[in-house]
């Protein structure tokens, strides 16, 4: 199973422009206005561990004339290298010190990517912050107001009614 498909889908949600990589069928090229990668899809971790360096280095050929261009997407160029395949603990370090290696790229090494959210949080670096925490529902303003309980009926009132921050601070003080 290719985890491309799924790559693609999660960086054009998040605004890159994707393309497939001429001569890599397990690979996509990604870009945005400040930043540039490739995202390649090994068979194995083993592969992964053969086959980064090359690939990064190809890529970074292919296209130094671009980061020759543009002094900002040259700091923001990332290489990601990921596998469906699970990774023993043994060998989770090597895939940090691909990580650390800060030469040409900066990079991220995964494995064992089973699912579309394993593959988000392998993505998680390129992608717009999220809130991690569940949102709070509309309608649940006894809890909003239980979370202002030191402060006045009429301050929390003034909150939640979109007051400015001047009138905010004078109902806070105790003012009307």
């Amino acid at each position: 199973m290719s985890l491309i498909p799924d790559v693609v889908s999660i960086l054009d949600k998040a605004g890159y422009r994707t393309v497939r990589v001429a001569g890599i069928p397990s690979a996509v090229a990604f870009e945005d206005e400040v930043l540039f990668g490739v995202v390649v899809d090994y068979e194995s971790v083993d592969a992964l561990k053969r086959g980064w360096k090359e690939i990064e280095q190809n890529f970074l050929t292919l296209h130094a004339p671009s980061l020759r261009r543009s002094d900002q997407k040259a700091w923001n160029c990332y290489s990601v290298h990921i596998t469906a395949e699970p990774c023993p603990k043994q060998e989770m370090a090597s895939l940090l010190s691909i990580e650390e290696d800060f030469r040409g790229t900066r990079k991220i090494a995964r494995a064992t990517i089973s699912t579309r959210k394993d593959l988000a949080y392998a993505l998680a670096p390129l992608l717009p912050l999220q809130n991690a925490a569940p949102g709070e529902r509309q309608g649940e303003l006894p809890d909003f107001k239980q979370r202002f309980r030191g402060w006045s009926p009429a301050a929390v009132d003034g909150l939640l009614a979109g007051v400015t921050i001047e009138e905010l601070i004078t109902l806070l003080l105790g003012g009307s």
